[in-house]
C-alpha cells in the first residue's frame, strides 16, 4: 500500500514538471509565431525617388566684345538661379560678329550696340534694350593742362586723342563734337577748335587710356565701360545732359533658337534689377 502510494506521487511529479516543460514551449511558440506575424504586417518604407534632374540646356549668345567681361558675371549669376543651363560665349566686334552670323550656325541670343547685325538675322521678338554705354571726356588725374570744365574744350593749347572715325567710339565721338556745336556753351567754332587739337586718332578706347595716362594727352573721350577699368586715375569732364551719344546695347531672342524658353528667361534676366546692379558696376546704365 505504502509502495503504491509512492509510485503515484513520482508519477505526477513526473507529469507535473513535464506539463510545465510544454507549457513554456507552446508559450515560446505562440511568442515567436505573434513576433513572425507583427513583422510581416509592419508597412516598409519606399525608397524615395529622386527629383528628375534639369534637362542640360546649352545656350550659344553672341555679343559685342565690350560687353565680355559683364556678360560673363551676369551669366554666372544667372546659372545659380537655373541648374541645367550653360552657354557658350562668341564676342568680337560688330564687324567680325557679321561675318560670324553669315557662316556659322546661328546663336540663341544675339546681344550689339549695332543696328546692321541685329537686323542681320530673323528675331523672334522686338529688341530688347539692356544696357547704355554713355561716352566720357576724360583727363588724367596728374592733368598737366589744368584743365577744369568740359567747356575747356575750347582752348587752343590742348593735346586731344580720340578713335578713328570708322569704329563706332570714333562715330560716337564726332556725334557729341556736332552736337557740342550746337550748345550755346560751345559755339560753332568749338569743331575746328577740337580737331586741330587732336594728335591721334586710334583703334580703340582702350588705346586712347594709354596715351592719356602716359601723359601725352591733355584729353581722351572713350565709352564709360571702359573708363572705369582705370576710375581711379582718370577725371569725367561733366557732359551737358542731352548732349550725349550712348551705345545703346540691345538684345534678341533668334527665331532659330534650339532652346527657346530658357533663351528668353536669359534675356529677361538681362534687365533684371539684379543684373542691372552688375551693369552698373562695369560702368554701363540701366537700359529703360
Amino acid at each position: 500500500m505504502i509502495a503504491a502510494r509512492s509510485s503515484t506521487r513520482v508519477r505526477a511529479k513526473i507529469g507535473g514538471k513535464a506539463g510545465n516543460e510544454l507549457l513554456r514551449a507552446i508559450f515560446l511558440v505562440v511568442a515567436i509565431l505573434a513576433t513572425l506575424s507583427a513583422c510581416a504586417t509592419l508597412p516598409f518604407a519606399p525608397t524615395p525617388t529622386p527629383p528628375p534632374s534639369p534637362t542640360p540646356t546649352r545656350l550659344a549668345i553672341y555679343a559685342d566684345a565690350a560687353l565680355a567681361n559683364v556678360l560673363r558675371d551676369i551669366g554666372t549669376a544667372f546659372l545659380q538661379q537655373n541648374p541645367g543651363a550653360s552657354f557658350e560665349w562668341t564676342f568680337a566686334q560688330p564687324d567680325a560678329l557679321r561675318v560670324k552670323l553669315a557662316q556659322a550656325a546661328p546663336p540663341d541670343v544675339l546681344i550689339s550696340a549695332d543696328a546692321d547685325v541685329l537686323s542681320q538675322l530673323e528675331s523672334a521678338s522686338a529688341p530688347t534694350r539692356i544696357a547704355r554705354d554713355p561716352l566720357t571726356v576724360l583727363i588724367p588725374n596728374t592733368n598737366p593742362a589744368n584743365v577744369e570744365r568740359i567747356e575747356d574744350l575750347n582752348r587752343r593749347d590742348l593735346r586731344i586723342v580720340i578713335a578713328a572715325e570708322n569704329t563706332a567710339l570714333g562715330q560716337a565721338t564726332r556725334a557729341l563734337v556736332e552736337n557740342f556745336r550746337h550748345d550755346a556753351a560751345f559755339g560753332p567754332d568749338l569743331p575746328q577748335t577740337f580737331y586741330e587739337n587732336v594728335i591721334a586718332q586710334l583703334s580703340n578706347g582702350r588705346s586712347v587710356l594709354d596715351v592719356l595716362l602716359q601723359n601725352r594727352a591733355d584729353v581722351g573721350i572713350v565709352y564709360a565701360s571702359e573708363a572705369n577699368f582705370e576710375a581711379r586715375r582718370v577725371t569725367a569732364l561733366d557732359i551737358p545732359q542731352g548732349l550725349n551719344v550712348p551705345a545703346e546695347y540691345r538684345g534678341i531672342l533668334l527665331k532659330s533658337a534650339h532652346a527657346p524658353a530658357r533663351a528668353q528667361a536669359f534675356l529677361e534676366y538681362l534687365a533684371s534689377p539684379q543684373a542691372q546692379t552688375l551693369w552698373r558696376d562695369y560702368g554701363f546704365e540701366p537700359g529703360e
